[in-house]
């Protein structure tokens, strides 16, 4: 067992840190110029030397959970600054089966000398999520996605065609 795997504890410790009132939103951004003014990510105009180039962002929800050795974020889809009723459900359904969801996703890994955190679990639709996973000790991140099966447990899986 990797010691940053997150069986250390099992699902239902994950699942008792979530809580509807602490999901934060970010709003949605455009593309472009950006600079940090004071902490806040602001618009630059051309030409400021500092500025970065952004993609286009779509708003998120945003919960932080807690694990052992770190913690990693769950990410909601939402619609103006509020997550829908079914997501928030979906998110409680990912994390209460979030420690087979991390061991099957590592278990796809050849290599695992790379020390790799769960950095983040992003519901995608109500049946396609997605884990990424990095590392501090190389330059290594990866995902592996995961849809539910007709019981309604998550498995590991491709992203959808359309």
């Amino acid at each position: 067992m990797s010691r940053y795997a997150l069986s250390k504890s099992s699902s239902s410790y994950y699942l008792k840190q979530f809580r509807e009132d602490r999901i934060e939103i970010q709003p949605a951004r455009e593309a472009g110029l950006y600079e940090v003014v004071r902490g806040a990510l602001v618009k630059a105009a051309p030409g400021t030397s500092c500025a970065i180039h952004l993609d286009a962002s779509p708003g998120a929800g945003i919960l932080t959970i807690e694990a052992d050795h770190s913690s990693f974020d769950l990410y909601f889809p939402c619609e103006g600054r509020k997550v829908e009723p079914r997501f928030v459900q979906v998110g409680r359904e990912v994390l209460g089966q979030i420690v087979e969801m991390d061991t099957a996703a590592r278990a796809l890994q050849a290599n695992h000398e790379f020390r790799e955190e769960l950095a983040y679990a992003d519901i995608q639709a109500e049946d396609v999520l997605e884990l990424h996973y990095c590392a501090n000790t190389a330059n290594t991140e990866w995902s592996v996605f995961f849809q539910r099966d007709e019981d309604g447990r998550w498995v590991p899986g491709s992203l959808p065609t359309e």
